[in-house]
């Protein structure tokens, strides 16, 4: 009979490989979900209002467009951001990767990125907190440069068909949307995907 450990460490270095792969998504993963989402939607060129020289190009389809309110209340229109690249994050306060990442995420929302970053919850759908609820909490958290979204109505996720938290969707200058994940992106790889999006 083999001696326990021997046992057992395939089964720990397995299941090692899957929780990383799930929390931590590569370049490759990256590049092949960009790949996927091209070759399933069609190419558009939209030019740019603000400067007529330059027009951009990224594949895909228009992203679904949304209206949601911050917690001060004040109103994100998707469609309004004119020309900027957004990176949107959906997430949850009950998902563990999610808050693990919620330090990186700060950072990357108090740096001058060349895309806007706002992060999305919904209250009351998929096992989230009460907006009042995720308000107390979220407000005790020392994450004060996170624009949170509010999806009260769980439309704006089920038009994104979010199965998984946290899950990214960068959406190109021309308001494609460019590509989605799900998993936890480290800051440097997300920096580096935005850099080959228009």
């Amino acid at each position: 009979a083999l001696p326990i450990y021997k046992k057992i460490l395939p089964v720990i270095l397995l299941s090692s490989m899957i929780f990383v792969a799930c929390s931590v998504p590569t370049q490759n993963k990256i590049n092949e979900a960009k790949t996927q989402a091209a070759n399933v939607k069609e190419s558009q060129d939209i030019e740019k209002t603000k400067n007529s020289k330059t027009s951009t190009k990224n594949e895909g389809d228009i992203a679904p467009d949304f209206t949601l309110k911050d917690r001060d209340g004040k109103e994100f229109t998707l469609s309004k951001q004119n020309g900027k690249k957004v990176y949107v994050k959906f997430w949850a306060s009950w998902c563990h990767v999610c808050i693990d990442g919620l330090k990186e995420l700060n950072n990357l929302s108090k740096e001058n990125n060349d895309f806007e970053v706002v992060t999305i919850i919904s209250p009351g759908h998929n096992g989230e907190k009460s907006k009042e609820d995720f308000l107390k909490w979220f407000d005790e958290q020392p994450y004060k440069d996170i624009k949170v979204l509010f999806d009260e109505d769980g439309k704006v996720s089920n038009s994104y068909d979010i199965r998984a938290y946290p899950t990214s969707a960068a959406i190109g200058s021309d308001g494609v949307l460019v590509g989605l994940q799900a998993g936890e992106i480290p800051n440097d790889l997300l920096k580096k995907a935005f850099d080959k999006i228009q």
